[in-house]
């Protein structure tokens, strides 16, 4: 049964913005080897914040340039942490429900924009997941140097395609800062709870619920 999100209005929708992980893409963040190599590198609370940034906004091609960076004299070996994060992407896939609502909301001549904060090495799933072509516009934070909520990873892309907040909507899988902020500072916002444990009102619990 579709669902008409009662907060914006559907004939006024131009583009629809993704999150990837958690959105379009099932992945459960415990599995990943950037938290164990923190970890080994005993960073404080406030380095693991720097690094938190660093990762999400540079473009580390892999973790041993990554940890090199954030603490030169680190002296650890990563090896075995560079072939988990080769498993850990074999592993991850797309939720059952995406591909044939990608190809829906192509079929309605609706533009598509991903969003994403991830490091440069999970770049790779949307090809890996044969995704990339549903996409007019892909955002990464780690190419351009911001990381939601920043409004410039959001304004890079909307001022170059002329896209007017009300022509858009964001889905994301994540109260804040994927909905509360868009919601309350320029866009239309839905939240994907595909567990069904929020009480936020607006929300969706597949991609199937949603419509335009």
């Amino acid at each position: 049964m579709f669902i008409n999100i009662k907060f914006y209005e559907m004939s006024q929708i131009d583009w629809v913005l993704f999150d990837l992980y958690g959105t379009l893409v099932n992945f459960d963040t415990k599995n990943d080897p950037y938290h164990e190599l923190n970890t080994r590198l005993w960073l404080t609370r406030s380095q693991q914040a720097k690094a938190l940034l660093m990762c999400m906004t540079w473009n580390f091609s892999n973790m041993k340039e990554f940890a090199d960076t954030i603490k030169p004299d680190h002296g650890i070996v990563i090896d075995d942490l560079e072939e988990k994060l080769k498993i850990t992407l074999d592993w991850i896939s797309l939720f059952e429900d995406t591909v044939r609502n990608l190809e829906r909301i192509k079929s309605m001549w609706k533009k598509i924009w991903l969003v994403s904060n991830l490091w440069t090495p999970y770049k790779c799933i949307i090809e890996k997941l044969w995704i990339q072509r549903f996409f007019d516009t892909i955002v990464f934070s780690c190419d351009v140097w911001f990381k939601k909520p920043q409004p410039q990873i959001y304004l890079i892309a909307a001022n170059k395609l002329w896209i007017k907040p009300q022509n858009l909507i964001m889905t994301w899988d994540k109260i804040w800062p994927d909905v509360n902020w868009p919601k309350a500072v320029w866009a239309n916002a839905v939240l994907l709870d595909r567990q069904d444990k929020s009480s936020y009102p607006d929300k969706i619990k597949t991609l199937d619920q949603l419509d335009f």
